[in-house]
């Protein structure tokens, strides 16, 4: 059911708040936490579709208990390209969401997730972190973490979308802080050139090119 949940949602927004009206959220949140392996990560996809651009089932999403209920599936040996995907659309423009997701512990993972062989998972822990990083305070904890090296590899990555939301990820990081920055030029001055072969690009978005 939750795999068929996943696709319903992925497909129409309409179908999503179609969903979302049976009560869906919180049994699809108890299967992340409590279900078998495989429920664990289709509930995760489903949620991730779910919450995409719908900041009313965000908010319900993480009522129910949903951040911690992600940021463990990040441990188990399925679901990190869901469970990273769902993080970050909660992520999105919500510093009060960007707190507790940071609380629960997912950065150095989400981090160490870059370099993921799975594309994925790639891009979907780029986009956490994307989305994590518009915050002052949590910005700093993401470099502390490690992040602009694999984030700089990143922009040089085989997949479009791994580069792009790499690309806009250093742009959040770097924004208003200076740390940031000098760490970068220390760690990393690599990026500098991979950051350049992005506005040469004919393949990338206009928005990644501006990052």
């Amino acid at each position: 059911a939750a795999g068929a949940l996943l696709n319903l949602a992925s497909d129409c927004p309409d179908y999503a708040k179609a969903i979302v009206k049976q009560g869906t959220i919180a049994p699809l949140v108890r299967l992340v936490k409590d279900g078998p392996d495989i429920a664990k990560e289709y509930s995760a996809g489903a949620l991730m579709n779910l919450i995409r651009g719908d900041l009313e089932v965000a908010e319900n999403s993480t009522k129910e208990g949903a951040i911690p209920a992600l940021a463990a599936l990040l441990s188990k040996e399925l679901g990190h390209s869901e469970a990273l995907g769902a993080l970050a659309n909660l992520a999105s423009e919500s510093p009060d969401r960007q707190v507790a997701i940071y609380k629960a512990q997912v950065t150095r993972r989400s981090v160490s997730l870059l370099g993921d062989a799975n594309v994925e998972v790639r891009r979907g822990a780029a986009a956490l972190i994307m989305n994590m990083a518009p915050h002052a305070k949590i910005k700093e904890r993401i470099v502390e973490a490690g992040a602009i090296k694999p984030l700089a590899a990143a922009v040089s990555d085989e997949d479009d979308t791994v580069r792009e939301r790499a690309t806009g990820a250093l742009a959040n990081l770097f924004n208003d802080h200076s740390k940031n920055v000098h760490t970068a030029f220390q760690q990393a001055p690599d990026v500098i050139p991979a950051l350049v072969n992005v506005l040469q690009t004919d393949r990338l978005s206009e928005e990644a090119k501006r990052q």
